[in-house]
């Protein structure tokens, strides 16, 4: 049986995991043979020359996800689309919305005067419209492969306004040197671990932020990358974490979670700045290790009202019914990113952090997990 933390846990990672494998965006695309609308049945070896060309050319420069053959054909015969009309942009498009793809690369090309002239159109499907329709010519004779390449070469110059080229899309993750981010922070794991002794009667004790358990936290963040090298990065942000925990007391049998029990709240602030390095960068992933340190400062209370009998003050007859106090220190953070940039203006990322906080005479360290959200600028 998972307890609580566990299945908070598993949920953020499943939701961060979830978020970065499903936010992948390389653009589908069907490239349709390219038909041999002459009617010349001595130039119909050319449509499987020509598709292979231009699909061989594209994905030299391209990023994309093909739609196989095998597959777009299938879905045309069970929609009834006759392969005499492949070369149109009305069957085309169909194809295109029906199959879930975002651009459709198709045409026809004819002999005339010993030459071959072929009729392209590139279709959008997001806006369901002809976004590039053009023609290019070459010579059918003995020079007929040269101009089998230029077809599908004049198809890929083209392309270029509609789909990613391998160095754009290798990069980018670094598109954006600013980035302000958001971030929601749950610690299960804090060092030493959370207190489970009872609260002493009577006696001073010492109640530290790792004593509360679990914890939340959330930040505003700001990074700036490329100052000094290109992929270093400098960043600051504020925190606000917070806490919740009952404390068992001596001498006090607790009944239930609010009966016999102190009620404890933690609350606090904080403010660290650091420097980090991004070192691994695929596609529109990157990993991007930090380090920094800050200032930390807490509230705590803890509330004796929800005892049977009243809480005895130290050294004293005087009934405790609430008491607060607070602690600072600095702290050391030590942070990994794994980021995901779904476009030039967001990212979103999974963050582990190990915090430790220095106070006077105690520590306390935390073990964060948060899920990130940036505005890139």
């Amino acid at each position: 049986m998972l307890t609580v933390k566990q299945k908070i846990l598993y949920i953020i990672i499943f939701i961060g995991f979830s978020n970065a494998v499903y936010s992948i965006s390389e653009p589908r695309v069907l490239v349709m043979d390219i038909k041999n609308v002459s009617g010349d049945p001595n130039y119909a070896y050319l449509e499987p020359s020509i598709t292979e060309a231009v699909i061989k050319t594209l994905k030299k420069t391209f990023v994309f996800q093909e739609f196989s053959e095998k597959d777009w054909k299938a879905l045309a015969k069970a929609n009834f689309f006759f392969e005499d009309s492949f070369h149109t942009p009305t069957i085309g498009m169909q194809l295109g919305l029906l199959g879930r793809q975002d651009v459709v690369i198709g045409g026809g090309y004819t002999i005339q005067n010993n030459k071959i002239i072929a009729k392209i159109h590139i279709l959008g499907m997001a806006d369901k419209k002809i976004l590039k329709a053009f023609e290019v010519e070459g010579y059918a004779d003995n020079r007929i492969w040269d101009s089998v390449q230029k077809i599908a070469d004049t198809i890929a110059a083209t392309a270029k306004d509609v789909l990613p080229n391998k160095e754009e899309w290798s990069s980018l993750s670094i598109q954006g040197r600013n980035q302000i981010t958001a971030s929601a922070y749950i610690s299960p794991f804090p060092f030493p671990a959370a207190r489970k002794d009872p609260l002493p009667s009577g006696t001073s004790f010492n109640i530290n932020p790792n004593d509360f358990g679990l914890t939340f936290k959330f930040s505003l963040d700001y990074m700036r990358i490329g100052l000094f090298f290109p992929n270093t990065a400098i960043w600051g942000n504020a925190a606000y974490s917070m806490a919740n925990a009952n404390f068992p007391a001596q001498g006090h049998t607790p009944i239930n979670k609010t009966k016999n029990t102190v009620a404890g709240r933690l609350d606090a602030l904080q403010f660290s700045a650091g420097i980090g390095y991004r070192v691994l960068t695929v596609k529109s992933f990157y990993l991007l290790p930090r380090i920094g340190a800050g200032f930390y400062t807490n509230w705590m209370m803890l509330d004796f009202t929800g005892l049977s009998n009243p809480a005895e003050a130290p050294s004293s007859t005087t009934d405790i019914k609430k008491i607060s106090y607070s602690l600072s220190g600095i702290t050391f953070h030590g942070q990994l990113i794994i980021g995901y940039q779904l476009f030039e203006w967001l990212t979103t990322e999974i963050m582990t952090e190990y915090e430790h906080i220095f106070f006077k005479n105690s520590f306390s360290s935390n073990i964060y997990f948060s899920l990130n959200i940036g505005a890139k600028f």
